[in-house]
């Protein structure tokens, strides 16, 4: 018993003596804490070196000029099947306008965010192709790439619906205008809003082209009964929608450019 209670003192005092070995070749390897007078001095030394913050007003501005740059760029990259289509609308629209003798402001209601809605598969064409990571590498970030894309179908559509307002005007004089103008900028405005809000939701392309069977069935099924209704609807809930709309637009886009903006991988 004595034997193993001598080996048990011999190895706790070969311990103790590795202890202290350790302790004191560590000892050579202690960093001395700075003090606040040389913390201070260490950062007004790279006080110079950190780079000036750009105004908030010159950086807006790049920002803007970055995105209208993207647009011009990804205009030439615009698929002739975006263009075909849209042209396909423009060609039912007159057909029912001059032909068919449709009501024009039912006719603005149903086709004045279609442009939007197929410019949609422009927007989302990189994962489509499985090219997101790619674009996520270029010089132009991710963010000012989907904004360029809307940018370009949202002025697109735009322009579309100038030119079948300034159509109609001709072709139906005593149409009112104000009316007419409602009836195309309500639907674009709350479209393009709604586009600005699940772009960066959408799981899959399939889904926008649900969107604009939906819109288009849904338009043509009601004409009779819901768009009549449409038309007696306050001017001032249209001008409400309008404007929550475009607060929303804008807001989404700032927001977007900030960098707020989690593109979701498709599984």
């Amino acid at each position: 018993m004595n034997r193993y209670q001598n080996e048990d003192m011999e190895i706790d005092e070969t311990l103790k003596e590795l202890e202290r070995e350790f302790h004191l070749s560590f000892t050579d390897y202690d960093v001395q804490y700075p003090n606040e007078e040389q913390m201070m001095m260490t950062i007004e030394q790279l006080r110079p070196l950190v780079p000036q913050k750009k105004k908030r007003r010159i950086a807006k501005k790049s920002g803007a000029s970055n995105i209208l740059k993207r647009s011009i760029y990804e205009f030439f990259y615009i698929s002739p099947i975006f263009w075909g289509i849209n042209g396909l609308f423009l060609i039912i629209f007159f057909l029912a306008a001059l032909v068919g003798k449709e009501n024009p402001y039912h006719l603005m209601i149903i086709l004045a965010p279609l442009p939007m809605l197929t410019g949609l598969f422009e927007v989302l064409k990189s994962r489509q192709d499985g090219m997101e990571e790619l674009e996520r590498s270029f010089l132009f970030s991710f963010q000012e790439i989907i904004l360029s894309r809307l940018f370009i179908t949202g002025a697109f559509n735009l322009v579309i619906n100038m030119i079948l307002t300034a159509f109609l005007s001709l072709v139906y004089p005593q149409m009112e205008l104000g009316k007419l103008l409602l009836s195309w900028i309500t639907p674009f405005t709350l479209i393009t809003a709604l586009s600005f809000l699940i772009v960066n939701r959408l799981r899959n392309i399939y889904m926008i082209t649900a969107w604009n069977v939906i819109w288009i069935g849904c338009g043509f099924i009601s004409v009779s009964s819901f768009m009549d209704k449409l038309e007696n609807v306050p001017v001032s809930v249209y001008v409400m929608i309008i404007v929550v709309a475009i607060l929303c637009i804008l807001g989404r886009m700032m927001k977007m450019y900030k960098g707020d903006f989690e593109y979701e991988a498709v599984d």
